[in-house]
């Protein structure tokens, strides 16, 4: 009990802390992306879509907190909890010991197979995403000139056109992502029930 009283404040404390620093990373991103962006030339902006500067604000920045939360923060306390669960295990079960170092090779080699189809995919996602960003913003600097024009249906159309292959992308990406999430716990989940029903039939 007095451990749990401990543990939990502990726990819920560094939670909200590592949630703190990752804000603050993302927004001093944010603010230095935009100050670099405002000191870059006037050919610069006239070459680069608005879309893509809007997206490097807003979303790059939050990747790279998610980045760090994703391949540092959380690898580093999986790591620690698994080692400390291994060392807890092995006082009473060492062949289960071996069984969960043995599975780190499959898991590692589903990863890194995934990992490339992944990577272009998100990367066709960000793409998308930032064109239709960019369709908007144009269209909102074009309104005059498009109702001038009456090619509203047009380009609306084009518009849905476009945002509607971005979201295909971009659910195509997050769909593998889940499947494979999805395929790393049946494979600890059915492993791990072969050695416990192989530990009870012994």
């Amino acid at each position: 009990g007095i451990t749990f009283a401990i543990t939990l404040p502990l726990g819920l404390g560094l939670f909200y802390y590592r949630l703190w620093v990752l804000q603050k990373i993302n927004q001093s991103l944010r603010l230095d992306i935009l100050d670099r962006l405002q000191s870059l030339s006037l050919k610069f902006h006239r070459d680069q879509a608005a879309g893509q500067s809007i997206y490097r604000v807003n979303q790059d920045a939050a990747t790279i907190s998610r980045f760090l939360d994703s391949l540092v923060l959380a690898p580093v306390g999986a790591i620690y909890s698994f080692i400390f669960g291994l060392a807890v295990i092995s006082l009473f079960d060492p062949w289960f010991t071996s069984l969960l170092i043995a599975l780190w090779i499959p898991l590692l080699a589903i990863s890194w197979w995934r990992s490339g189809i992944l990577q272009r995919e998100l990367r066709e996602a960000r793409a998308a995403s930032a064109r239709v960003t960019t369709r908007a913003q144009e269209l909102v600097a074009a309104l005059p000139v498009v109702r001038a024009c009456g090619s509203e249906t047009w380009d609306a159309a084009r518009f849905a056109e476009e945002s509607h292959r971005s979201f295909a992308v971009a659910h195509r990406a997050r769909s593998h992502l889940v499947s494979y999430e999805v395929g790393i716990f049946c494979v600890v989940g059915l492993t791990l029930v072969w050695a416990i029903a192989l530990g009870a039939m012994n």
